[in-house]
C-alpha cells in the first residue's frame, strides 16, 4: 500500500500506512497458517489411467475417482480429508479423515463395511 500512495504522489512511511489501515479504517491482515510439512513415506502402487481424462459415467459406480483436502483448523492444526467420489451424480461415496495423509483410503475397514466394496473389486 506505500508503494501504491507513493505511485499516486503522497508519501507517508509504511508505519503510519500500518497505522490508519488497522486503527481508522479497520482494515487487518490475516495470517494463513503454514502447510504441512511432506514426509516421505513408503512408495504406494501407482494405478495405469484407464479413464484417460473421461470423466462421465453413464451408471452409478461406473467410475471413481480420489480427493485429497487439507483442512486448516483454528486451533492451527492440518487434518487431510480423504474422499471417494462417484462420477455419475459427483456424491461422495467414503470420506476419511486423519491427521496425516496416506494412499489407501478404501482399505480402510469402514470403507468396506459401510459400502460392501472390497479393495480388491
Amino acid at each position: 500500500m506505500t508503494v501504491y500512495l507513493t505511485h499516486r504522489g503522497c508519501h507517508y512511511s509504511a508505519a503510519a500506512v500500518h497505522k490508519y489501515m488497522n486503527t481508522e479504517m479497520g482494515l487487518h491482515s490475516l495470517v494463513r497458517p503454514k502447510k504441512p510439512c511432506i514426509r516421505r513415506g513408503k512408495p504406494h502402487k501407482i494405478f495405469e489411467n484407464r479413464l484417460q481424462q473421461e470423466f462421465h459415467a453413464d451408471r452409478a459406480n461406473q467410475k471413481w475417482c480420489t480427493d485429497f483436502t487439507y483442512l486448516f483448523l483454528k486451533n492451527g492444526e492440518v487434518r487431510c480429508n480423504r474422499s471417494i467420489v462417484g462420477l455419475y451424480d459427483r456424491s461422495v461415496i467414503a470420506s476419511v479423515t486423519d491427521r496425516q495423509i496416506t494412499s489407501s483410503p478404501a482399505i480402510h475397514p469402514d470403507f468396506e463395511e459401510s459400502t460392501g466394496i472390497t479393495a480388491a473389486d
